[in-house]
């Protein structure tokens, strides 16, 4: 009897293993075909026409094999000194805030953003600092969009750096470990 059982978990073991080894290669199948949208650029506005509800047009690429869907956009902007932290950036996906929707965007294609989401009231001697390159807009956005092939939806989450001379111009970012110094 004993034996029995012994052989039984050895099978039950081995289908177990067997079945999480399928959903893996199932996953990255899934992962090979699936819509994947990142940005490629931004075209900040000049400092000194940066307002409240202005646009800060943002060029995406679906860099995957399938069409993505409804496309919507969470963004946070932040002004940077260049010298002190930045403070955590909300979760993706968002939980409150303003999230704008778009069209979808077939494989290989991109196209600029331009939501009026810019969230800053920014004084003259913020603007002169921006003018100068010596500080930044920090912009944290989340991308959600809908896919055809793996999870219902995809999540891009990214940070901008802009108007600062020395840094790049996008980057990943994680939410919760902003630092810039």
């Amino acid at each position: 009897m004993r034996d029995t059982v012994s052989k039984t978990q050895a099978l039950v073991n081995e289908q177990t293993e067997a079945t999480k080894a399928s959903q893996i290669a199932a996953n990255g199948a899934i992962a090979s075909v699936r819509a994947w949208i990142y940005p490629v650029d931004i075209a900040p506005p000049p400092p000194k026409s940066l307002k409240l509800k202005g646009t800060f047009p943002i060029k995406f690429k679906n860099g995957g094999k399938t069409p993505a869907g409804t496309i919507s956009m969470a963004q946070d902007f932040r002004f940077w000194d260049g010298k002190t932290s930045i403070d955590p950036f909300p979760s993706c996906p968002p939980t409150e805030g303003v999230i704008y929707n778009f069209g979808g965007l077939d494989s290989g294609d991109s196209n600029w953003l331009n939501p009026p989401a810019f969230n800053l009231d920014l004084n003259k001697t913020q603007k002169s600092l921006l003018a100068s390159g010596k500080a930044g807009i920090v912009v944290h956005a989340c991308l959600m969009y809908g896919t055809v092939a793996g999870p219902a939806w995809g999540i891009t989450e990214y940070c901008t750096i802009a108007y600062r001379l020395d840094r790049i111009k996008t980057a990943p970012c994680s939410s919760n470990s902003l630092i810039l110094k």
